[in-house]
């Protein structure tokens, strides 16, 4: 794990980044983060890192820049109508997904997924 002390106001970040599909797990970049090395997680005794992050998987690559929250106590709200999804976070938008072309296209329609349908 890198650490800064140094705190941030606005910026862009651009890096790339090589990581092996042998690697057995995910890595992320933590951003606009604190550690809490008093936290003890789930028996993990190393403390624990709040706040939102940006994945990067090289075993699940659809899954590289989705941004989500490790701070334990939000609560996450999903509403699903027709083929857009939105995801709220203690009534904040994070995601708003027109789904329109994409969930009720021809390979959605094959497995059934996408859109509720009977």
């Amino acid at each position: 794990m890198l650490l800064t002390e140094k705190k941030y106001g606005d910026f862009e970040l651009r890096l790339k980044f090589k990581v092996s599909r042998e690697h057995k797990g995910n890595t992320s970049i933590q951003v606009r983060s604190r550690y809490d090395d008093k936290a003890v997680v789930l028996g993990n005794e190393k403390g624990w890192l709040n706040g939102p992050q940006a994945n990067i998987d090289p075993n699940s690559p659809w899954r590289n820049g989705l941004i989500y929250d490790e701070t334990r106590t939000e609560k996450l709200t999903i509403v699903c109508i027709g083929t857009n999804i939105r995801t709220f976070l203690k009534n904040f938008l994070v995601t708003d997904l027109d789904g329109a072309g994409l969930l009720d296209n021809e390979g959605h329609k094959l497995y059934n997924v996408g859109l509720f349908r009977e």
